[in-house]
């Protein structure tokens, strides 16, 4: 329970949607791409009853790997032979293109630190967090890959906006 700015009553606490969505630079090392998030994703706690942002977490996206399924004819492909170079100028690198999907989501630890359940709810810890699912397509030969990840925050790890 916060306490809404507006209205100055105790209410409900709700995830926003994510309103800045990051974009992922991508870099090459052989077969192997390395996706980059290009900033921190903010997540912000709203109240229930005026919608008002009560609270706040900046998380950090960790470096994404992903194999993309390259076709044989294209240059990024670790079987690729260059044709002869006296009659075609050398093949240059593609491009890739990235689609990332965010979605943001909240649960609760059900077991302790030993493994027990957790029978009495109010002893549960509470995480907010966002699930992120990148894919990655090869503009040369339209090969894909994708990778995912999860960043989250504790409930009480969250900035007061208050």
């Amino acid at each position: 329970m916060a306490m809404c700015s507006s209205c100055s009553k105790f209410c409900g606490i709700e995830l926003a949607d994510i309103d800045d969505e990051p974009e992922f630079e991508v870099s090459v090392d052989g077969d192997q791409l390395t996706l980059t998030c290009s900033e921190n994703i903010r997540l912000v706690q709203t109240s229930e009853c005026c919608g008002d942002e009560v609270g706040e977490a900046e998380l950090e996206v960790e470096d994404l790997d992903v194999t993309v399924a390259h076709e044989v004819d294209c240059p990024a492909h670790p079987d690729f032979e260059e044709p002869d170079t006296d009659l075609n100028p050398p093949a240059e690198d593609p491009e890739y293109t990235v689609e990332a999907m965010f979605e943001t989501d909240d649960w609760y630890r059900t077991t302790d630190r030993h493994g027990n359940p957790i029978r009495n709810p109010r002893y549960r810890k509470h995480f907010y967090g966002c699930n992120i699912s990148v894919t990655v397509t090869c503009d040369g030969c339209k090969g894909t890959g994708e990778a995912s990840t999860q960043v989250s925050e504790s409930g009480s790890g969250f900035e007061s906006l208050n």
